[in-house]
């Protein structure tokens, strides 16, 4: 369900064939190929991609088109990589001064490439993830949510919610809290299928991107997994009691409920 998207603007058709049957055939990404520059920032704004390739092919300079397109995708903040028959290190400066991530002379080995491209979409996900809990963040989960909203493909999100982690946060301390969001981030992962989506919106708010078929199964999954280890987070007398009582002079005695899974 889930793809990443690269662009790639360039006028060759051989190439551009031979880029985007590898990229497709090792479910790195869905390959859209543009011949002009009104063209790839059309695409641009409707896919939002992760990536863009520009090859030396095309009409217009490089440098410029880099340039161009930091400006336009600020917000995006795309991977840019140039495609071209030089070798100079005069070019690549250029290129890369001009906006570009990466320089690829051409020919190259297919699998150098490949491995290219994975690396330069892992430093982004990383950079795009929470230190916490490994997953992406607002930003990408949202780019993906419009993708996936464009699509005819049968999905659907499940929107979760932990309740009262605040609470528990205030009392067992910021690394207690931390590892039962990293607890939670494990379950989420291992009910995920391979082409689920699962993102962060907030220190407390998830999402998993799923089809509709599987949805609800994965609801259950979720609250049964997390009902099971959720007490172990907790003293022995909190666990039993099935609440905990707040400190501080405006919440001094309060009692709140354990943190609980809610999922729209």
């Amino acid at each position: 369900m889930y793809k990443r998207s690269i662009i790639l603007y360039d006028t060759r058709v051989e190439m551009s064939t031979k880029y985007k049957k590898a990229i497709e055939q090792n479910e790195i990404a869905q390959l859209t190929v543009t011949h002009s520059f009104e063209d790839t920032v059309k695409k641009l704004k409707e896919l939002e991609p992760e990536l863009i390739l520009v090859s030396y092919s095309v009409e217009d300079n490089i440098n410029d088109f880099c340039s161009k397109i930091r400006k336009i995708a600020h917000d995006l903040r795309p991977i840019i990589i140039v495609l071209s028959k030089s070798s100079y290190l005069e070019d690549k400066l250029s290129s890369l001064n001009s906006g570009a991530d990466d320089f690829l002379s051409e020919p190259m080995d297919i699998n150098e490439f490949l491995a290219r491209i994975n690396a330069h979409l892992r430093r982004q996900n990383e950079e795009a993830s929470s230190l916490i809990t490994k997953l992406p963040l607002a930003m990408t989960t949202y780019r993906v949510l419009k993708r996936i909203m464009k699509t005819a493909e049968d999905w659907a999100l499940l929107y979760i919610d932990i309740d009262n982690l605040s609470a528990y946060r205030e009392l067992y301390g910021e690394i207690a809290s931390n590892k039962m969001l990293q607890a939670y981030a494990a379950i989420l992962n291992s009910i995920a299928g391979r082409n689920d989506f699962l993102g962060q919106i907030s220190d407390e708010n998830f999402v998993i991107i799923t089809s509709s078929v599987k949805a609800e199964r994965l609801a259950d999954c979720l609250n049964m997994a997390f009902d099971s280890v959720e007490s172990r987070f907790y003293n022995e007398g909190d666990a039993k009691k099935g609440y905990i009582i707040l400190h501080g002079d405006s919440k001094a005695g309060k009692k709140t409920p354990l943190v609980s899974t809610s999922i729209g």
